[in-house]
């Protein structure tokens, strides 16, 4: 993850390219934010959004973007997340759901976080002040950033729900059924067949209209929960990792310490240990 904090001149017209979803904050200033969109004629067209204080976009990966008009005092935070990350941080939470998809999305979000900005200022004060200090070990850097992501994005959920609600009505109504299932049996030993005929679907069509809205399979977005559970806590408890696999839909250990090894980079207790020494940090 890379994240940076801009409070210098910038040139009259930056225009740009990310291969990765990006996340600006503005946290001083204003500016003027132009962006490429696809028009009813089927031919690109140049958009322009006034960005002020307080203001978060969240970009879609490949679509030309920049700022001009700035404003000075001028003081933004940015970031680019890849899908990976993605994953990483927020698991099989709807928030992944609706950030995956906008990289298939041809237009910015804008969200207006301003009557608690200090907040999210504060909370991006913190992820670059980790980000940028030499003396952490870098795999345990990142995973503290991770962390702090995640939180950023709990916190917008906490005082403007509103904004995540718009993600339900991408997904037909069969979609969020399943999702609606998955959430509710993570916890049991379910198979597609289960899902399939609680939603009164056949099992090959469930997993095609699945995956094209998803962009992963419901054994993969059904892992995706539990993991996200489990996750939640080695962060909040400290039962042992064994109590942890069963509580979260995971009959086997092994298995469960492979799979959260693979998606998180490290195993069950090496996160529970290094969450306690973030906490700490903190």
């Amino acid at each position: 993850m890379n994240l940076f904090h801009h409070m210098h001149t910038l040139p009259p017209h930056f225009t740009h390219v990310h291969e990765n979803l990006e996340m600006t904050y503005c946290v001083q200033g204003s500016y003027l934010f132009h962006f490429d969109a696809l028009g009813e004629d089927g031919e690109r067209h140049t958009q322009e959004q006034h960005v002020t204080s307080g203001m978060l976009i969240l970009m879609p990966k490949g679509i030309a973007h920049g700022n001009s008009s700035v404003v000075y005092p001028y003081d933004r935070y940015f970031f680019e997340i890849s899908d990976e990350e993605l994953n990483a941080i927020q698991g099989s939470s709807s928030l992944l759901s609706m950030l995956m998809r906008r990289n298939e999305d041809t237009l910015p979000l804008f969200w207006d976080l301003s009557s608690h900005g200090d907040i999210f200022a504060g909370m991006l004060e913190q992820m670059y002040t980790v980000h940028m200090d030499d003396h952490i070990d870098p795999e345990w850097r990142q995973m503290h950033l991770h962390h702090l992501v995640g939180l950023f994005f709990c916190e917008i959920h906490k005082h403007y729900p509103n904004y995540f609600t718009a993600s339900a009505s991408a997904y037909t109504k069969q979609v969020q059924q399943v999702k609606a299932y998955i959430d509710a049996h993570y916890q049991q030993p379910i198979t597609i067949e289960e899902m399939a005929k609680a939603c009164y679907l056949t099992a090959n069509y469930l997993s095609r209209r699945f995956c094209e809205q998803m962009g992963m399979s419901p054994r993969q977005y059904l892992t995706q929960r539990r993991l996200t559970m489990a996750r939640m806590d080695l962060c909040s408890t400290t039962l042992p990792i064994q109590q942890i696999a069963m509580r979260n839909g995971f009959c086997d250990v092994n298995y469960f310490i492979q799979v959260f090894k693979r998606f998180y980079g490290m195993t069950p207790k090496q996160y529970q240990k290094q969450i306690l020494e973030s906490q700490n940090f903190a």
